[in-house]
């Protein structure tokens, strides 16, 4: 039950503090608002982050399997992310997400404070 309530806390707090930092953030020089894809892509960005940390802290025997995996995991999600953002024939609404959401200071901002 510990570990279930522990999940749902970290995934309102992951949510509620992506859904308020990027409310009236603007993604381009028009002034266009982020959407839904961009929130999605940020609080998905920052579980995979949250859940491998987690991983990290109560892991009690460090071997290069478990390196793997955790910094794997992470460095995995960025680098499948990066490709698909650039087609945008798949899902049109994901083109070019990640880049503009690489250039905004408060995706930084969300992702160090849904860690913390």
């Amino acid at each position: 039950i510990t570990w279930l309530g522990n999940g749902i806390w970290h995934s309102l707090c992951i949510f509620f503090v992506s859904y308020f930092t990027f409310r009236l953030a603007t993604t381009n020089d028009n002034g266009e608002l982020t959407g839904l894809w961009d929130l999605g892509t940020i609080v998905y960005t920052c579980l995979v982050l949250v859940v491998n940390i987690k991983m990290a802290l109560i892991t009690r025997y460090w071997t290069g399997w478990t390196h793997f995996a955790i910094f794997g995991s992470m460095i995995l999600w960025f680098l499948l992310l990066l490709p698909y953002c650039l087609f945008p024939e798949g899902l049109p609404h994901m083109y070019y997400v990640i880049y503009n959401l690489l250039r905004l200071g408060p995706f930084y901002f969300t992702v160090i404070m849904a860690i913390s």
